[in-house]
């Protein structure tokens, strides 16, 4: 008898842990799982939240708001964890832009929005923009009379440079020239522009994001990361993403393996910021805690500077 109440007791104990109302579930699943990221809430120094990051029910990022740009991004998968929307919002929750993005046999990224992806097996790299922006054609007399036209083509290529798996983009005006009097062609004016995009400095050692920039540098723990996903492909996509969704802030932390421990803002520089941790009993970060330092010397006190909340925890407003 004692054995049937135990065995009832923690049917009911397994029910009440791993299942949830309509409501309360994330996804359409009817089941929780307490070591999935749901929110990861980061703090300033008075306590205030400045960025929230909300999970799905596979702990892939769906949400993400912060009070830097006031502005909410939306991101949508498909099932094999590819992301295939990107929306922006505003303060009330009205769709300022949304990009769909598509997918080759080989999954490679073939179309975001409007624009096409070309990949350029022997290059090894993406080509994009030709036929989706218009050549600008004007034309002028020169000091001869003749007529002469320039007509300038815009296009971008996308390359995996530093073999990181993040892309790198780089820009190209190319202006081409023709005497319409005569009918000679009298050459091009190509111009090439890499510092566009700002992940083209981010570096990846395979597990983590090692540096953010040119300067910064970043340690981190053999802990697991809640905010990475194994499956997701959304270090891929950040390289394509435009100036509307690459916002960087929501990046860097969810494309490493490990948590942050330790950032020296510029290797050169006085300034560095040192984490520290507090695990739940499932060995996962429940608080972060932050301490600058200037030369070497703390400034001002260690607080709480992230939250982390798993399927099942109350999450606060």
């Amino acid at each position: 008898m004692k054995r049937i109440i135990l065995i009832f007791s923690l049917n009911i104990l397994l029910f009440s842990v791993f299942s949830c109302s309509d409501d309360d579930c994330p996804g359409d699943s009817q089941t929780i799982n307490p070591t999935t990221i749901k929110e990861y809430h980061t703090i300033n120094y008075d306590g205030a939240i400045n960025q929230k990051y909300r999970f799905n029910n596979k702990g892939l990022l769906s949400q993400y708001h912060s009070t830097y740009t006031d502005y909410t991004f939306n991101y949508e998968y498909d099932a094999s964890d590819r992301v295939i929307t990107i929306s922006k919002n505003d303060l009330n929750d009205n769709e300022i832009e949304s990009v769909d993005i598509l997918y080759d046999n080989e999954n490679r990224i073939s179309k975001i929005g409007q624009l096409e992806y070309t990949y350029l097996q022997n290059e090894n790299y993406y080509h994009s923009g030709e036929g989706y922006f218009t050549p600008e054609v004007e034309s002028f007399t020169d000091q001869n009379g003749d007529q002469i036209e320039t007509s300038m083509r815009i296009y971008s290529t996308y390359q995996d440079d530093n073999l990181d798996g993040i892309f790198n983009r780089c820009d190209y005006y190319d202006t081409e020239l023709n005497n319409l009097t005569t009918g000679q062609y009298l050459g091009n004016d190509l111009e090439e522009y890499c510092e566009y995009s700002q992940f083209s400095s981010y570096r990846h050692d395979g597990n983590n994001l090692i540096s953010s920039n040119e300067y910064d540098k970043r340690t981190y723990d053999t802990n697991n990361n809640p905010l990475y996903s194994e499956t997701s492909n959304i270090k891929y996509v950040i390289g394509f993403l435009n100036s509307s969704f690459n916002n960087g802030h929501p990046y860097p932390v969810i494309i490493s393996k490990n948590n942050t421990t330790h950032i020296r803002w510029d290797v050169d520089g006085p300034e560095e910021t040192a984490y520290e941790f507090e695990f739940n009993n499932y060995n996962l970060p429940k608080n972060r805690y932050s301490q600058g330092y200037y030369t070497g010397i703390p400034e001002g006190e260690q607080y709480i500077s992230a939250k982390y909340y798993y399927q099942g925890d109350t999450i606060p407003e």
